[in-house]
């Protein structure tokens, strides 16, 4: 696990460039920094030049001998590479007789693309982002992993291409004009994330899950070289097995490392599966949760202490307190590379760096909610469809009236009930798109407008995304449908992205097994009644591992990773959000329109609402383009 950057430019390449965006990607790798400079190549009487950087966490065989970027042994091909290749010692196989300089993943994809090019990508297991050039054809390639688990982010015009793993080495390279892309921004205020392949700046983009970017003489081509398998119309022999194994080698597979390993347990589900299963396999085990001991409504201590006991592991509560997220608000604000509006990035950071302070790597319960249908949103149309068997008079009159009585605040139980309700009935759409919208949303559309009237032309377009998504990549079922659409588009967009910044700035590297591509693959193929069956969702998982989960855990309802953000931002952040969204602040600048937000603030603040996750997607994105100086 590492941070990558480079380019690739017409004139040649600035060291202090390579040097600057090494630094800020310092906190991915505490363990070396590789800086390299090649020979420069003529391209139709013009000078290229290809410069590499690269911070290395050393979690396979940690001697300088796997020093980035590296050179094969012939000399023909150079690397640099982010993530892990788990399969690794089984790849050396189609060397046999190789004489191997290290006992390094990235000396194993150097010489496989050196032999096979593009096509050995299919082989390898693992999560990456890397950058290779042929020094021979003068190629280069960037690719991504198949679901998006490491991020690259790249910017290309007449001049070559510059790439890095974060947004923020991007800016640490040449300097280009720095605008915010009205579209993506109108994105970002309707899901809280900008939606690849663009970022939040025009003329910057991500490399989409699952794709190759290949520069020869000039030129730039994208294609994608992974595809979700469809699903199948109905259960096939041996999907059980099938499960099975795919999963527990899965773990097998991620616990490999020549550094200490753990897991991240919540007590639910997901994560108690994959530390069962690494318990198995490991015999002794370190396990982390986190604790919100100002929060009751929001702690899941007690659930994860319950599952470390009952799976025989060396546990540790990480306290995740008001008097600690006052202190640390400020400076997890400044690994906000691109805005995301996720609250839980704020106890991820906490978490993280407690658990680095006792492992280097740790697995992760991440992507079963995608592949099984875990989150809420999935049982809507089963709630809509009891919602109108109601009589006409109640639902559009009676019930309205008493959601409007309940207190819109979340970690109250009534509050939670009442913001759920309401969330459901604005999603009572017979379009399938803007159903899916409306539960995805954070402002609605004529919000979105007032806090910045100049996306106007753009309003539109998180729903013309998300409709696009949908026809793209459509299922055989809507549950089928929403699932691959979330694999592709919150899944690599939010939750790993949330997870990547949170642990990378503490030198963590975060595996997470359920995204092991064969497992992955047999999911998408299992039909929708496995996956969501009498409203309880995870059907497959509890079906085939309800033996190794303890009874409690088992018969949990889903609790996601949320944080106390509405009691954070009217306490411990309360003059952070005051001061990041001064009227006379926003003022200055054209992002936002200052008396909408300042209309929010007081309503929050005042109690008499709870804006928690508006405000602080607000918070986050001012904060940005202070940062990165783009208001």
């Amino acid at each position: 696990m590492c941070g990558i950057a480079g380019m690739l430019r017409r004139g040649g390449v600035e060291e202090e460039w390579l040097r600057a965006m090494a630094r800020e990607l310092a906190h991915r790798g505490p363990d070396g920094e590789g800086i390299a400079r090649l020979e420069p190549l003529s391209v139709a009487g013009d000078a290229w030049q290809l410069g590499l950087a690269h911070r290395r966490l050393a979690v396979f065989d940690p001697t300088p001998a796997g020093a980035q970027p590296m050179t094969s042994r012939s000399g023909r091909t150079t690397i640099v590479f982010n993530g892990e290749i788990y399969n690794h010692p089984e790849l050396r196989r189609r060397l046999p007789g190789f004489p191997w300089r290290s006992a390094t993943d990235t000396e194993v994809l150097i010489e496989l693309f050196e032999r096979e090019g593009p096509a050995c990508l299919v082989h390898l297991n693992g999560m990456f982002a890397f950058a290779a050039w042929d020094h021979a054809s003068g190629r280069l390639w960037l690719a991504r992993d198949r679901v998006g688990i490491k991020p690259l982010f790249y910017r290309s015009d007449k001049d070559g291409v510059v790439f890095a793993s974060e947004l923020g080495a991007i800016l640490a390279g040449p300097r280009f004009a720095r605008r915010i892309d009205a579209a993506a921004l109108s994105s970002y205020l309707d899901f809280g994330f900008v939606p690849a392949p663009a970022t939040i700046l025009e003329g910057v983009a991500k490399l989409p899950p699952g794709s190759l970017l290949e520069w020869q003489e000039g030129e730039l081509r994208e294609r994608s070289w992974w595809r979700l398998p469809r699903a199948k119309p109905e259960a096939q022999p041996g999907w059980r097995e099938g499960l099975h194994s795919r999963l527990v080698d899965a773990v097998r597979l991620h616990l490999r490392s020549d550094v200490p390993v753990g897991c991240l347990l919540s007590g639910g589900v997901d994560s108690t599966l994959i530390a069962a299963l690494a318990q198995r396999e490991k015999g002794e085990l370190d396990t982390f949760s986190a604790a919100f001991p100002d929060a009751e409504a929001f702690d899941e201590s007690a659930h994860a202490r319950y599952a470390a006991r009952a799976l025989g592991t060396r546990h540790c509560e990480v306290p995740v307190t008001s008097a600690e997220i006052q202190r640390s608000a400020p400076a997890i604000l400044e690994t906000v590379d691109e805005p995301l509006a996720d609250s839980s990035l704020l106890p991820s950071h906490v978490l993280s760096r407690a658990v680095r302070s006792r492992v280097t790597v740790a697995l992760a319960g991440d992507g079963a909610d995608e592949l099984f249908a875990g989150y809420r949103r999935y049982r809507a149309d089963r709630w809509l469809a009891r919602w109108h068997r109601l009589p006409a008079p109640v639902r559009r009159r009676l019930l309205p009236r008493l959601l409007a009585r309940l207190p819109n605040e979340r970690g109250r139980a009534l509050g939670e009930l009442g913001r759920r309700a309401r969330k459901l009935i604005d999603a009572d759409e017979s379009d399938e798109g803007l159903r899916a919208f409306a539960l995805a949303r954070l402002f609605a559309e004529a919000e979105k407008l007032r806090l910045s009237p100049q996306l106007a032309p753009h309003a539109g377009s998180g729903l013309a995304l998300l409709r696009e998504r949908m026809e793209r990549v459509r299922g055989r079922d809507p549950l089928d449908t929403r699932l691959r659409v979330d694999l592709q588009l919150g899944l690599p967009d939010d939750m790993l992205v949330k997870v990547d910044r949170a642990s990378m700035a503490h030198g963590l590297e975060v595996r997470v097994p359920y995204l092991d591509h064969r497992f992955v693959e047999h999911a998408a193929t299992l039909p929708s009644a496995l996956k969501l069956r009498g409203g309880r969702s995870k059907a497959a998982l509890l079906e085939v591992f309800g033996g190794v989960i303890p009874g409690r855990v088992r018969r949990r309802r889903k609790s996601g990773f949320d944080a106390p953000i509405t009691s954070w931002l009217r306490g411990p952040l309360r003059e952070l959000v005051r001061d990041t969204l001064a009227p006379a602040r926003l003022s200055r600048g054209s992002l936002l329109a200052a008396q909408p937000v300042a209309d929010l603030v007081e309503a929050h603040l005042g109690g008499r609402s709870d804006h928690a996750w508006r405000l602080w997607s607000l918070v986050v994105l001012v904060d940005w383009a202070a940062r990165y100086r783009v208001l």
